[in-house]
């Protein structure tokens, strides 16, 4: 059974990561059979489908490419800026769309300058092409209005010198229509050799993700990291992978998807292949655009109290077959919060050194983190054993040595215990049965009650358990909320640590 979990885990993990893509595939497989035959969606060369899919995926997932700010710069965030940006990230693919069918329906650059210039009035044939045209043009300028408007969102303080934000937004939007006109310009050319079929949609996938990504990026992030330098004192210079898997990753697959295609079937893919063109969106999306890994997550433990406080039933003593209740006996699923509350941060150990090495030169001294120590030890949200991914389910606390005390003598009696008691066992993991104390104990699983004593090197925590620690006749019992994550360095290195007289009545 472990073997069988560990596959089920190792071929799911990917599933589980994506399961906002893979929602996404599944409502685009699903409507596919109620697009209607008269729609521009369900053209065959399957541009707006493609289109469609990457405005929704970019909704979702879409992020810049670039390394970001400065690692020690604090980035400026508004809600109605976001929303402005991811009104923005939906227009691109329409106007990429609408220029490839431009560049498809005969666009001519030399007609239209002419045209333009009132020497030759507009053929017939053009008409078309410039509608398409006009109409993208109209909706990169609404576009780019929503980005004037969001343009303080995730902005840093520092503007240093350099490369014109101008001419990156000059040049940027130039290249992707041309590049959009010429895919719909060489798809429907007569090649002779099958080899050219498909290159231009293949080309239009990756223009979108390219666009989208540099559309999200800063040009003044750049400038930073350029003015701010190395740590080994070359000069910085972006790194141009992402950009390049980007841009030729979705374009080689999805080119030879169609030649394969074309050579079982004799012909490249119509309207009833969309649910693979939707796929091979959805699986880049997955690869360029993936989730910031966060460095830390805010964690609480509240103070809790058992659930009534009725000692016992009536005036006589419980006979010792039956279970106590109230305050004599703490169940995780009948729990009374007070108003004490501990925060706490846990940091985030990820498998990759390089996701949190950054080269870039720091602008001062970088202040020292606050400790991941717990009372019981060292904290941290581990790598999933099976996966090797990072998680922020779970908290490890390796104990730093100890053991349980108890002495009784003439004078002095002393105790001292701490027991983790979990409300439900975690699915798929060992039902291994907790070995009971009392005849009125239930049969547990083991995972659901975790003892600290001197053989035990680790405990692990989860959102709801309940820490229940007893000294000497005193009880206390905290439940663990584990709560928003933290993605920047300078939001972990402000954080406060809560002080003595955050819990003292005024």
């Amino acid at each position: 059974m472990k073997a069988l979990y560990y596959i089920f885990r190792k071929t799911t993990a990917p599933l589980v990561a994506n399961l906002d893509l893979v929602l996404v595939w599944i409502v685009l497989l699903s409507a596919q059979p109620i697009v209607s035959t008269e729609s521009p969606l369900s053209a065959d060369h399957l541009a707006a489908w493609m289109m469609l899919s990457l405005a929704v995926c970019g909704v979702i997932r879409a992020v810049p490419l670039g390394d970001g700010p400065h690692p020690m710069l604090t980035a400026r965030k508004n809600k109605l800026d976001r929303r402005f940006r991811l009104l923005a990230t939906a227009m691109v693919p329409v106007v990429i769309y609408n220029w490839y069918m431009a560049g498809r329906n005969g666009f001519e650059w030399a007609v239209f300058f002419k045209t333009a210039l009132f020497i030759e009035p507009l053929p017939q044939s053009m008409v078309k092409s410039m509608v398409y045209a006009g109409t993208g043009f109209g909706v990169l300028c609404v576009a780019g209005f929503f980005l004037m408007l969001a343009r303080k969102h995730q902005v840093t303080a520092w503007n240093p010198a350099g490369l014109s934000s101008a001419i990156m937004w000059t040049v940027g939007p130039t290249l992707m229509l041309i590049l959009s006109a010429a895919a719909g310009w060489y798809d429907v050319q007569e090649w002779s050799s099958t080899i050219h079929d498909g290159v231009g949609i293949s080309v239009l996938i990756g223009v979108g993700f390219v666009s989208i990504s540099l559309m999200l990026g800063k040009v003044r992030n750049l400038r930073q990291r350029r003015a701010a330098g190395r740590r080994d004192g070359r000069p910085y210079f972006p790194g141009l992978f992402r950009l390049l898997l980007a841009f030729f990753g979705p374009i080689i697959g999805l080119y030879l998807l169609q030649q394969l295609y074309l050579l079982m079937f004799g012909r490249l893919f119509d309207f009833n292949q969309s649910f693979v063109i939707a796929l091979h969106v959805v699986g880049w999306t997955a690869v360029i655009w993936q989730r910031p890994v966060p460095i830390a997550v805010y964690c609480m433990l509240h103070e809790v109290i058992p659930y009534g406080g009725i000692d016992g039933k009536g005036d006589t003593a419980l006979s010792f077959e039956e279970a106590p209740e109230g305050s004599l006996r703490i169940n995780p699923l009948k729990l009374r919060r007070t108003r004490a509350m501990h925060l706490w941060k846990v940091p985030v150990q990820a498998a990759r050194i390089e996701d949190l090495d950054d080269p870039v030169r720091m602008l001062w001294s970088r202040p020292t983190a606050p400790l991941p120590t717990h009372v019981m030890g060292e904290a941290c949200f581990e790598p999933d054993p099976i996966t090797k991914k990072p998680q922020t389910d779970e908290i490890t606390i390796r104990i730093r040595g100890g053991s349980d005390v108890s002495s009784v003598g003439s004078d002095n009696a002393q105790t001292r215990r701490l027991v983790v008691l979990r409300a439900f066992p975690v699915p798929g993991t060992g039902s291994e049965r907790h070995l009971a104390t009392y005849r009125w104990d239930k049969r547990i699983p083991q995972q659901c009650v975790q003892i600290m004593d001197a053989t035990t090197d680790r405990i692990h925590l989860r959102s709801g358990d309940l820490i229940v620690v007893s000294t000497e006749g005193v009880a206390r019992a905290y439940e663990v909320e584990c709560g928003a994550p933290i993605y920047y360095y300078p939001e972990m290195a402000t954080f406060r640590q809560a002080q003595i007289e955050d819990y003292v009545k005024a």
